[in-house]
């Protein structure tokens, strides 16, 4: 899954953001085989006070290691009761994967049917796959599903010997060419990618793809294990292998974030 990192604005299309984080990993269990779930978001970015979307699906989701699918029905119910109100448009791709890549499944939320007009509620749905899958949300899927790309990434796919490298390497590509066509528009030409494969010789990775000069995106592992939130942890080992400082872990924050928001 790729996510490009920029927020704009409904009204001018003006950056809000340049380095919102829109994906989020989730395993509910430490079997190399699964479960395990990919999330990424497009839409509706900043809730109260300008709370990011990803910050409140992480708060959302953690706290209790449930069952992918009854993680599912919480988020469900959470969007209804805390997000429909705001009556804008939001997407939320899920990819699952358990049982070492035999059980594979695509799903979302969403509140909208024409990608303009919000409705009162979100809806859920799953489906599960057995084929090579693709899927692009947010303001410029259009541009991202045309032939030009989806041929490529059928060619790609059909080639057993690419490796997840291969695979993340595509994405960004496409991500860059579409963030090129409209430099000024919704998509930033850096993005985060992340592999999770249903190949148990495959780990879950995930990296930013840059070019030099452009400035780089504050570093974010958004992860929850078995309901504990590991993004502070995450933080604060990379910051200590950027200056050589030893991490210290704030207790209050460790408490916070294996808090699940109510």
């Amino acid at each position: 899954m790729s996510v490009d990192y920029r927020v704009t604005t409904r009204d001018d299309g003006s950056v809000l953001d340049p380095f919102a984080v829109k994906s989020l990993v989730i395993q509910t269990s430490g079997d190399p085989g699964g479960p395990i779930a990919l999330i990424g978001y497009a839409g509706l970015a900043e809730l109260w006070g300008r709370m990011p979307m990803g910050r409140w699906l992480r708060e959302t989701l953690r706290g209790e290691c449930q069952s992918l699918f009854d993680l599912m029905d919480h988020l469900l119910n959470q969007l209804n009761r805390k997000v429909a109100s705001f009556k804008q448009v939001l997407v939320i791709t899920v990819l699952m994967i358990s049982d070492s890549g035999n059980e594979r499944y695509f799903g979302g939320f969403s509140n909208t049917q024409d990608r303009v007009t919000a409705q009162p509620k979100f809806t859920y749905g799953v489906t599960r796959i057995d084929t090579p899958w693709l899927f692009a949300n947010g303001s410029a899927c259009d541009a991202a599903a045309t032939p030009q790309y989806t041929d490529m990434l059928k060619a790609h796919v059909a080639d057993p010997n690419h490796s997840a490298a291969d695979h993340m390497g595509l994405l960004a590509k496409i991500n860059r060419d579409v963030a090129q066509a409209d430099p000024n528009g919704p998509v930033s030409p850096y993005c985060y990618v992340t592999c999770v494969s249903s190949d148990t010789d495959w780990k879950p990775t995930s990296k930013v793809f840059s070019e030099p000069g452009e400035t780089q995106p504050p570093f974010s592992m958004p992860h929850i294990f078995c309901g504990i939130d590991l993004s502070y942890q995450a933080e604060q080992l990379v910051r200590h292998m950027q200056n050589g400082i030893h991490p210290t872990m704030d207790e209050d924050q460790l408490r916070r974030h294996v808090k699940r928001r109510p």
